[in-house]
């Protein structure tokens, strides 16, 4: 059976187009991923931040801290 060089080359492009399209996918896949990492690292120490502010103008943080 012959192959032609222009079927061989049709196959390595559409190949290379679907290897391009996974790439693409991965990046945006993580960018979303860091995203989210941010925000809860964001939201995480914006939380720490507001009990600590709490705890600090308590008159008694072991009643704050129950």
């Amino acid at each position: 059976m012959y192959i032609s060089p222009e079927r061989i080359a049709a196959t390595n492009k559409a190949s290379v187009e679907t290897l391009v399209g996974l790439a693409n996918t991965q990046f945006a896949t993580l960018a979303r991923l860091s995203a989210l990492n941010f925000s809860t690292a964001s939201s995480a120490f914006k939380e720490s931040g507001s009990y600590t502010k709490s705890l600090l103008g308590a008159r008694d943080a072991r009643k704050k801290a129950a």
